[in-house]
């Protein structure tokens, strides 16, 4: 797991200055987490930056369907946001022993 969790640093912290970044580490019983997120600035990301965002999740197996889907749904026709260049807000992954990789996207509309 520190390999991943490694890549998904380097990654991510390279996409857009981070306006937050945390570690956090839950416990559950004998199961213990570790997750590592990313919040950006909504001015700081790009149509690219998204597109990074799905290329990490197939990259690593993952079905990258469903974020493409919430981008499309939330950027609408928007062509000149005020705010925000891309509904991407922040990343997150979790990592548990002999448990699937998690991944969080966090998202706000594009206005």
């Amino acid at each position: 797991g520190g390999a991943l969790f490694k890549d998904f640093i380097t990654t991510f912290s390279s996409i857009a200055p981070s306006s937050h970044a945390e570690v956090a580490v839950g416990c559950v019983g004998d199961l213990v987490s570790l997750k590592a997120t990313y919040l950006f600035s909504g001015k700081d990301i790009r149509n690219e930056d998204g597109a990074h965002a799905l290329k990490w999740l197939r990259d690593h197996d993952m079905n990258s369907l469903p974020l493409q889907e919430a981008f499309d749904a939330l950027i609408g026709k928007a062509k000149d946001a005020a705010n925000q260049a891309h509904p991407l807000h922040g990343v997150g992954i979790e990592l548990m022993k002999d448990k699937p990789l998690k991944a969080n996207f966090y998202l706000r509309p594009v206005m």
